[in-house]
Order: C-alpha cells, then sequence, then structure tokens
C-alpha cells in the first residue's frame, strides 16, 4: 500500500514538474520571439489599439438581390483589417508579463496611454490621418488611385489582368511625442497592406535595427511589401527602414 500511494505520489511530482516546465518554456519562447514589442510596452501594461472603419450603409445580401441597411452604430472595416487586429492583439497577449488591450474608435481615443497603435490608413482612420500629418509629412497616400509615397519613393500596387491585386504595401510610422507617449501607425495602400505591416511588425527580428528604432528613435519608418495571390498572401519583406533620432 504505501508502495502504491508512493508511486502515485511521485507520478503527480513527474507530472507537475513537467506541466511547469512546458509553461516556462513556453513564456522564454514568446519573449524570444516578441522581445522588440516588450520593449515598446508602457510600464502600466496598457496598450490601446484604434479600430479603422469605413462608412458601408447598405449591401446586397448574398444569393439574392436585396439591398440590406447597415444600422447607423454598426460599424464595418475591411477583413485583411480585422485579421490584422486579431493577430495584433494574439502577439500583444502572448507577452510572458500580460498586457492589458483596450479596442476604440478614432473618435474615442484617449491620451491616458502609453503606447496606443492606429491600425488602419487615413481613408478608414480619422485618428491616423491626424498622426501622419502631424509626425510624419513625408508619407503620403493618394485617393482614389491608391497611391503611396514617402518622400521620392512611391509605392504602387500592380494590377492583374482581372483587375486583382499581384502586390501590396503595409507601413509602420512610430513616434514618440514626449517621454510618456508612443504612437504607431499601421497601414497599407490596400487592407492587404495593413495586414502585412502588423506581420511585419510581429516577424521583425528583436535583435534587428529595425526593431531597435522603434524603442529607442523619435521617429521611425518601415516599408513592407507582399504578393498577394488570390486572398493569400505571401512572404512579408521589409524594404525600406528610416529613423530620426
Amino acid at each position: 500500500m504505501t508502495e502504491f500511494v508512493l508511486s502515485i505520489f511521485t507520478g503527480l511530482i513527474t507530472a507537475g514538474i513537467g506541466f511547469v516546465s512546458g509553461i516556462l518554456y513556453s513564456r522564454i519562447q514568446a519573449y524570444q520571439r516578441y522581445r522588440h514589442l516588450e520593449r515598446l510596452i508602457p510600464k502600466d501594461r496598457r496598450v490601446q489599439l484604434v479600430l479603422p472603419s469605413a462608412e458601408v450603409k447598405s449591401f446586397l445580401v448574398k444569393g439574392e438581390s436585396i439591398e440590406a441597411f447597415f444600422p447607423s452604430n454598426v460599424l464595418v472595416m475591411p477583413m485583411p483589417e480585422g485579421e490584422a487586429v486579431a493577430n495584433l492583439v494574439d502577439a500583444l497577449r502572448s507577452l510572458p508579463r500580460g498586457v492589458h488591450v483596450d479596442l476604440t474608435t478614432d473618435d474615442k481615443v484617449s491620451s491616458s496611454y502609453g503606447l496606443t497603435i492606429s491600425v488602419g490608413g487615413p481613408s478608414v482612420n480619422h485618428y491616423s490621418r491626424k498622426l501622419l500629418s502631424a509626425d510624419h509629412p513625408l508619407f503620403a497616400l493618394k485617393y482614389p488611385e491608391h497611391v503611396a509615397a514617402y518622400g521620392s519613393t512611391s509605392f504602387v500596387p500592380p494590377r492583374g489582368q482581372l483587375d486583382d491585386l499581384l502586390e501590396d504595401y503595409g507601413f509602420l510610422f512610430c513616434s514618440r511625442p514626449d517621454a510618456q507617449h508612443r504612437n504607431i501607425v499601421v497601414c497599407g495602400v490596400w487592407g492587404t497592406g495593413t495586414r502585412a505591416a502588423v506581420r511585419g511588425l510581429i516577424e521583425l527580428r528583436p535583435s534587428s535595427d529595425a526593431a531597435r528604432s522603434l524603442a529607442n528613435a523619435s521617429r521611425a519608418f518601415l516599408a513592407f511589401q507582399t504578393n498577394i495571390s488570390g486572398l493569400e498572401a505571401g512572404t512579408v519583406r521589409l524594404i525600406v527602414h528610416t529613423v530620426q533620432e
């Protein structure tokens, strides 16, 4: 009987050690992978995400020629930008010490957050428009052409014979108006570019100059490129990186 109890006790201890070791290993992996994101998190571990939205008043019901109308307080965003928001929240909440993420609209932005990330460009996010105009005047995104430029560098996504998008460009802008606040805008020429910008941010090598500049420089600009095939996006490549100390 004593040996039976002892074997159970030993098994429980072994299982407990394995469980704790697994948790510690997962936390270490998350820290190593997202070290560059950890550098951006303020002391109170609170992050504000500003959501994009488009004024869509109605849509055609699938399979029927019926027009349905949205209530004025039901907002819509492009699907790739919704995916970008989900990926960003998942990455932030994967940090070992935890992060409290608050989602808000562009008319409800609070100045009480040490880190604010605004998702989507000027056409779908007024707060992004405000930040880009104030902190990154070299950037321009022309509508309805959907052509972007940063200084003398242009970003023109090519289209296929069926008018489908073959490539897109994503942009990340980081600025520090003071020692207590950091603002990041992630956007693209199209919504697929916004998704690429978020993937680019998440997948940055923590030891890279680009990753370090987000934490140390007063302003930083990163541009990413990705190929598009149908609804799928390819590898995200960093193609431009500029900083202002």
